[in-house]
């Protein structure tokens, strides 16, 4: 998905990248943008931005990256600062040579008004300079039920590893990850596609109370209180 791109063909790169990315905007409920690293500027914002925020993806587009300034709460901004910091840094030292085979995943509250929201908002590159550095990049904002976190993640999808980055120690390091059992993962599976424990019982021949405990189970190795937190957990990290 990823190309390394020049001053020349850059026009042409932004023209493919808006249109896929409304492509994609169109088949999905979750809010996404196309951003311009280089220029720090939003090419495209879905019209659904709004429900988040409370800014229109006209305005998005107009204000550039002073959107995630107005949008993020001031507590929070120190995240997205440490990001810009560290994230080129880490890659380039860890030598990752297709900086497009790589996910970066946050957690951060927004504003809307006088209410504050959790969202996940997730950063995949697109095109990227001769110098390994983010040119275009897609941004899909989700809506998160739960306490904040702080959860800074980077997966190389083409490696497998995912790194979480420490803000006290102000390091990448590499995550460990959960493992569930063959129930456990059956159990969230059948709750991402929407069957009620009762339901799920059934088609697994097992009692309500044994479901019950699956899910417990998922929920500690977690880390989560919560089943929306679970299934967003698993979604992350290609459990299910």
């Amino acid at each position: 998905m990823s190309s390394s791109i020049d001053s020349i063909d850059f026009e042409k790169e932004v023209e493919c990248a808006i249109n896929y990315t409304k492509a994609i905007a169109n088949g999905l409920h979750q809010c996404l943008m196309l951003i311009d690293c280089r220029n720090r500027a939003i090419l495209f914002a879905s019209n659904n931005i709004y429900k988040i925020c409370g800014i229109r993806s006209e305005e998005a587009t107009a204000i550039g990256f002073e959107f995630f300034t107005r949008i993020i709460v001031e507590e929070h901004l120190p995240i997205i600062q440490d990001i810009d910091v560290s994230i080129s840094h880490f890659i380039k030292d860890a030598g990752w040579e297709d900086v497009g085979n790589c996910v970066l995943s946050y957690d951060y509250h927004v504003r809307n008004g006088k209410l504050k929201r959790l969202v996940n908002q997730k950063v995949i590159p697109l095109t990227v300079n001769q110098k390994s550095d983010i040119s275009l990049a897609i941004c899909i904002i989700s809506p998160m039920t739960g306490r904040f976190t702080g959860r800074i993640l980077l997966t190389g999808t083409d490696k497998g590893i995912t790194y979480e980055y420490s803000r006290s120690r102000k390091l990448w390091e590499v995550r460990q990850e959960i493992c569930l059992t063959e129930n456990e993962k059956e159990v969230l599976t059948l709750t991402a596609q929407g069957h009620a424990a009762n339901e799920i019982a059934d088609v697994m021949h097992k009692s309500l109370n044994t479901i019950k405990y699956y899910k417990r189970g998922i929920f500690d190795k977690m880390g989560v209180e919560k089943t929306t937190e679970a299934i967003s957990y698993a979604l992350d990290h290609n459990i299910i």
